[in-house]
Formats: structure tokens, C-alpha cells, sequence
């Protein structure tokens, strides 16, 4: 049918919107095979839902099949399910441009700038975790009392609601992970970043308008696995090598990449205690292809250094630990799209997301009421 013929008075009137869509360069069909998607399975949903505030938007791709299976990452995504705003069947690609248009400024880095950040190479990162591990073993903070592990963080990625346009206000989370191992979160809108891409607030929100408030059951994650992270560093990294399943043990770009998501999705969930975070530091220390981006202000404006990975699986993005380079702890992650990619339709270097970890610690409360 043509744009004339659905003119026609007396065209179908779905016919007649199809046409103006074609014209408008929309596809007349909105199919897995119209706009190059694959269904996924259930498992690689709930992972890509954990990974909406810690890893770029995967494509769901080739590259899927060859990506190491993270045990413990694919639990943590069934507590966090429906929590990051997951983008599917109610976005339609043509879409997905305006809602990255939006998208947060690139933070200057010491060895890299927010306009060299996709080829800068950076220093090499061992002498600087060391230095950060130093920093987190003379730590003191005192990290609260009580049996639930509570974390505030604020988040932003490229996602869209079908009615509703990108805006750069980040959500802000808060989640009790109780010692059965059952997790309340709690999402709500956060407070509109500055022109520099900072200004995040460290205090817990006051009233906002909730726009998630659940309770998930035990998933069979550990609550007392991170404590118990103990002795040298080579069993610290057997033991999360372990939980993520990592296919290779070896020294490589793989096993670095396994360990540095393996490290990040333990404080999206976990209380860390300064003398693990020491070792975990220490265990990124000996992954050679992980670079040091220099100091940097994260976007809540606290000072920290940079820690980058350039993954093999998708080399489209550089993903950057920010740690505090006064206490060791860590400060959240950054993913920046760092190639244009046709399929997404954003124009490189651009933040494709990005979480900003503002307090952890332990408490008394199971949820956002102290009785709860």
C-alpha cells in the first residue's frame, strides 16, 4: 500500500497509520526480525535488568553467547528486577535516539578528557589500586549497627518510557538487603544534574513521589558472602572467580573482565568492609590490562581515581570504577560509549549510564520504615 492510497478516505485506518510511519521512516511493523532483535531467555533478561545501573545496554547480540556466566550477578538481577526501568517491547526504535540525546556529560578524567575518552590510553592501573588498597586499610569509617545491608545510590541510563521523554534526573535507589536474603528497594526521582554532569545529593531523599516500592523474597544469595571474603589475595580472587563463574583463571583480559564485574555487582548489593575492599583492590592489582584514567570528581563532586576496562565482548564501551582516593571506598561506575554504533543510534563518547553509590552501610530497619 502506498502513502497516496492510505490517503484514501476510505483506507483502513491502521493501514493509514502504518503509511505515516513508513513515512517518517518508522517500520510498519514493530517485530523482533523489523528491528534486529533477538528474544532473549529468561536468565539473560534477569542479568541484563541488574546491569541496567551497573553495564551498558547489551545488544542482545552474537556476543551473548560468548560472555562468561556471572552466578552471582544473575541473583543479584532477581532482587533488583523491575527495578532499573528495563527498556523492551515499550520502546520503539525509533526512539531510542531521542532518549540518549539527553544523555549526561562525559566527566574529565587527569590521563583522559571528555573528548579524548574513547582513546586515551591511560596509565597502568596496578601502582594506583595498590595505592587505593593502602587507602582503604587505613580506613576507620565506622559502618553503622544492625543485620541489614542498606545502600543508597543514584542512577542514570539510556532508558525510555514509551510516553514519556529522556531527562537528565537520575533515580535515586535505596535497598535493605536483610540477613535472610530477601532485598526491599525503593526507587524514586532524583534531583536534576548541573550542566557538568555533578551535583548529586549525598543524603537520603525526603518526600518524593515513590516510583517503586518492592519487597523480593531470598534468591539464595548469601548476605554474609562479602565478610566472609577473607585471607590471602588468592583466594579472595579464587572465591569471587567462584561465584562468577569465570571461565578463564588465568592472567587475561578475560579473567580481568570477569573480576572487575565480579568486584562492581558486590557493592550494588553488599556492605564492604575497608579491609575487603583492600584485598579487592588488590586482586584488580594484578590484572595488567586494566588502565588508570587518573583523579577525577565523581558526579556527586567527591574525588577519586579512575579505574578502566576495556571489554573484549563489547568494545563499543569503556567501563571506569571511580574509588575515593582518600578512603579506598568506592565511589560507583561509569559506562561510556566510546564507538558509534549503528544499532544504538548514539553518537560517541556519550555516558550510556552511569550509578553513583552515596551511602552503605549496616542497619537496624528491614525497609524504608523502621518497623518494617
Amino acid at each position: 500500500m502506498t502513502r497516496e492510497d492510505a490517503r484514501n478516505p476510505g483506507a483502513d485506518e491502521l493501514d493509514l497509520l502504518r503509511a505515516e510511519a513508513e513515512a517518517l521512516g518508522m517500520p510498519g511493523e514493530v517485530t523482533h526480525e523489523a528491528v534486529g532483535i533477538e528474544p532473549t531467555s529468561a536468565e539473560d533478561m534477569l542479568a541484563r535488568v541488574k546491569s541496567r545501573s551497573s553495564t551498558p545496554h547489551d545488544k542482545p547480540d552474537e556476543l551473548a553467547a560468548h560472555r562468561p556466566r556471572r552466578k552471582l550477578i544473575i541473583r543479584m538481577a532477581a532482587a533488583a528486577a523491575a527495578v532499573a526501568g528495563v527498556i523492551t517491547v515499550s520502546v520503539a526504535p525509533w526512539q531510542e535516539h531521542a532518549a540518549t540525546a539527553a544523555s549526561p556529560p562525559v566527566l574529565d578524567y587527569e590521563f583522559a578528557n571528555a573528548s579524548n575518552i574513547a582513546f586515551a590510553p591511560g596509565k597502568p592501573a596496578q601502582n594506583d589500586l595498590l595505592s587505593l588498597a593502602k587507602a582503604a586499610q587505613a580506613n576507620t569509617r565506622q559502618l553503622g549497627t544492625g543485620d541489614t545491608q542498606y545502600i543508597l545510590s543514584d542512577n542514570w541510563f539510556a532508558s525510555l518510557e514509551a510516553t514519556q521523554a529522556a531527562q537528565l534526573i537520575p533515580k535515586r535507589r535505596q535497598s535493605w538487603f536483610r540477613p535472610d536474603g530477601s532485598v526491599r528497594v525503593q526507587e524514586q526521582s532524583g534531583t536534576p544534574l548541573s550542566p557538568d554532569g555533578r551535583g548529586l545529593n549525598t543524603q537520603p531523599p525526603k518526600t518524593v513521589q515513590n516510583l517503586m516500592n518492592e519487597t523480593y523474597p531470598p534468591s539464595g544469595l548469601k548476605a554474609s558472602f562479602v565478610r566472609d571474603l577473607d585471607g590471602p589475595v588468592s583466594q579472595v580472587r579464587k572465591s569471587l572467580m567462584d561465584a562468577g563463574e569465570c571461565e578463564v583463571r588465568t592472567p587475561s583480559a578475560a579473567r580481568a573482565s570477569c573480576l572487575f564485574q565480579q568486584v562492581w555487582g558486590l557493592y550494588t548489593q553488599y556492605v564492604v568492609p575497608p579491609k575487603v575492599a583492600a584485598k579487592l583492590w588488590e586482586v584488580l592489582a594484578s590484572e595488567r590490562t586494566l588502565r588508570s584514567l587518573g583523579t577525577v570528581k565523581d558526579r556527586a563532586g567527591r574525588n577519586g581515581v579512575g579505574i578502566s576496562l576495556l571489554p573484549q565482548d563489547s568494545p563499543q564501551f569503556r567501563k571506569v570504577l571511580i574509588i575515593s582516593s582518600k578512603t579506598g571506598e568506592l565511589f560507583g561506575s561509569e559506562d561510556i560509549l566510546i564507538k558509534n554504533d549503528p544499532e544504538l543510534n548514539i553518537k560517541a563518547p556519550a555516558i550510556y549510564s552511569f550509578t553513583a553509590l552515596l551511602d552503605s552501610r549496616f542497619t537496624p530497619a528491614r525497609g524504608p520504615h523502621a518497623t518494617e
